[in-house]
């Protein structure tokens, strides 16, 4: 979950026998709209009906470059003409606010998986314990709290500064109940990822006799170059986590 910067919305979604209209646009008359509406399920309704209407290839067109073709949530790499095709998830769940449907910063690539992701979302409304919403990804440095251990799992730094309150709805919301980031299928993969850069460090350093400031200088510069603009590759975080040896780091302690 790392942020995901929020540049100008895709200039046109709609379908190529309709007239071209910008995401910032459709939007705008879709609040015009929703202000005539009374009831709840009405608006949640409108607002469901108007979001299928957009063309979601061009949609998802624009949403590919400011997360680096990555899901936003487990950061596996995203295709566009695969089936099924990448998600596209609402922060803020059309259920919980409807005004958001549209909403550029509420929407989200994700991958396709029906377990994990937003398919493990769904209606999860992302909150504090307190009931205060969590913050919009493209808002807020999710990455810089979260944590992986060697065997691929995730979960919530406490040595970020984070509120108790914060905390726990961060990590309610990458268990089971929301993004279900812990899933077997995620784990491995992270795990993969590690034992792929340990091959690969094992590679670069083979036959070299360097000193333990000289390795740890080689892996800040593999990092450094994944971190590069368009240089981000799949499970980046936990690639970042090993490279930077902070696997492990801020993670809670199993109770006794």
């Amino acid at each position: 979950m790392r942020r995901i910067p929020r540049p100008w919305p895709p200039r046109n979604v709609r379908r190529d026998d309709e007239t071209a209209q910008s995401l910032s646009d459709a939007n705008r008359a879709f609040q015009r709209e929703l202000n005539g509406r009374t009831s709840p399920e009405e608006k949640r309704v409108v607002a469901r009906s108007t979001f299928d209407g957009l063309d979601k290839e061009k949609l998802r067109a624009g949403m590919y470059p400011p997360q680096r073709s990555l899901c936003a949530y487990c950061e596996a790499t995203l295709y566009e003409g695969r089936h099924p095709a990448p998600r596209i998830d609402h922060w803020i769940p059309i259920s919980h606010d409807p005004t958001q449907a549209l909403l550029w910063k509420n929407l989200y690539l994700s991958c396709p998986r029906h377990d994990t992701c937003d398919g493990g979302k769904q209606e999860t409304v992302p909150q504090e314990t307190n009931g205060t919403l969590l913050p919009w990804p493209s808002d807020f440095d999710y990455h810089g709290h979260i944590g992986f251990t060697s065997q691929g799992e995730t979960y919530v730094r406490t040595d970020t500064g984070l509120s108790d309150s914060f905390r726990e709805g961060l990590a309610g919301l990458i268990e089971k109940h929301g993004l279900h980031l812990n899933h077997p299928t995620l784990r491995e993969a992270r795990k993969g990822k590690i034992d792929a850069e340990k091959r690969k460090i094992a590679r670069r350093f083979d036959g070299r006799n360097l000193t333990s400031e000289e390795r740890v200088a080689e892996k800040d510069e593999i990092a450094s170059a994944y971190e590069a603009e368009g240089c981000w590759v799949d499970f980046i975080s936990v690639r970042l986590a090993y490279l930077r040896k902070t696997l492990g780091v801020g993670q809670p302690t199993p109770p006794p």
